[in-house]
């Protein structure tokens, strides 16, 4: 096909080869298959999409966009990529440059997750005010569908079409003004928003090596060990569970079909700290870590899974849990400390450790920069914190600060 459109920031495949229909004023679902891939048996998905060396053929020309480009720049890859073997995620790719049969949503986990995913079509009006006006045309991008979410990373609600993907196998439909509607419902999607959030970060990732199942294991051990949530070397799942409780509504984990059996010996959370066995959803790691990590990039998250040392390659309960500090930028680091000496000056040693963005930072810097901690620490003990610091830490732990107020007064 000739002048193949080339994919916008953030468009799906599908999109690009709807707008290829558009472009050449191909009506049939069939004719437009064989214009773009030679083939009438490739399947419309939105997702993870297969068939992809096709593409990346039509756009040789721009010397711009391979095979993996098109798959971690434009599909829904890179939310499963960082979460599955790295064997898995290679043979993932090779599957979806050419044809897999379903095999790649089977493979990824998509099929058995609890993540329940809608194939609505669905739109954020205001997205679609900003591509009318930068591109002057609409396209569904990838961020309109993050599994499991309903919501637009960047405005929040998003439309919901009655139009599924599933309905038509072999059509790829574009986003058309004629299909906008007026949706006046007022719905809370504050925590949701705050995942979506993270999901973006995480499809921003560039290719790398995924981490090892046993690297995932370790690092929900050493989490869990740096919060004060083991005894020993178990894990207190009771205290893991009040601080998710504390980030999240059970409402929320409703919406995301991970309020089942939370209270059994084999629910998400308390598996996903135990011996890793098989991959989690993106939106499984992403709660526990908006809820038990403070002011983390995912990015950072998955760097520091990916350095942890395994002995001999392999995990077990005895195993040592170490991590290679070669692979903890300076930049990291630096930023940690100049974050925990403002606490210190805010609350002073102790109150820094008890403050809610405190206990992470004590325990990422306590394991990864103890030395300067400890030196931090000893200068900085009779540091004298502010009277309305003192009295703010007061009133968290005794009564209202109004109660507290007057106490101090009275002294």
């Amino acid at each position: 096909m000739l002048n193949f459109p080339v994919p916008h920031q953030h468009e799906l495949i599908y999109s690009t080869v709807a707008r290829a229909g558009v472009y050449h004023g191909i009506e049939s679902p069939k004719q437009l298959l064989d214009a773009v891939f030679s083939n009438r048996k490739v399947i419309a998905t939105i997702d993870l999409p297969c068939h992809l060396q096709d593409i990346a053929k039509q756009l040789q020309n721009t010397g711009c966009y391979s095979v993996e480009d098109l798959i971690y720049q434009h599909t829904l890859f890179p939310l499963y990529a960082p979460f599955v073997t790295d064997e898995h995620k290679n043979k993932a790719i090779e599957m979806m440059a050419a044809r897999s049969q379903g095999a790649v949503h089977l493979m990824l986990g998509v099929a058995a997750s609890r993540i329940q995913s809608s194939d609505n079509f669905r739109y954020c009006p205001e997205c679609v005010k900003l591509q009318r006006e930068q591109y002057g045309e609409y396209f569904w991008r990838r961020d309109w569908y993050l599994p499991g979410l309903c919501v637009c990373p960047a405005h929040g609600k998003l439309i919901k079409l009655p139009e599924r993907a599933g309905m038509h196998r072999h059509q790829f439909l574009p986003l058309r003004s004629e299909a906008f509607k007026e949706d006046t419902r007022v719905i809370d999607c504050t925590e949701q928003l705050d995942l979506a959030q993270l999901a973006v970060k995480i499809l921003d990732i560039p290719p790398s090596r995924s981490p090892s199942v046993e690297q995932w294991t370790i690092f929900y051990h050493n989490l869990a060990f740096d919060l004060g949530c083991c005894r020993g070397k178990h894990v207190m799942h009771d205290k893991i569970h009040e601080l998710i409780d504390s980030r999240f509504k059970r409402s929320t984990l409703s919406q995301l079909n991970l309020d089942k059996n939370l209270d059994t010996e084999n629910c998400w959370i308390k598996s996903i700290f135990r011996k890793h066995r098989k991959a989690f959803s993106y939106l499984e790691h992403a709660i526990v870590w908006l809820a038990l990590l403070k002011n983390i990039e995912p990015a950072d998250v998955i760097a520091q899974v990916r350095s942890i040392k395994v002995n001999n390659g392999v995990f077990n309960d005895e195993t040592t849990l170490s991590v290679m500090q070669d692979d903890i930028s300076v930049a990291q680091t630096e930023n940690r400390r100049k974050l925990w000496a403002q606490l210190v000056n805010d609350y002073g040693v102790l109150g820094a450790r008890k403050h809610e963005n405190g206990q992470a930072l004590y325990a990422w810097l306590y394991r990864h920069d103890k030395i300067w901690l400890l030196q931090f620490n000893a200068k900085h003990k009779a540091l004298r914190i502010p009277q309305k610091n003192k009295i703010k830490l007061a009133s968290q732990r005794y009564g209202s600060y109004s109660q507290i107020t007057e106490i101090y007064s009275a002294i």
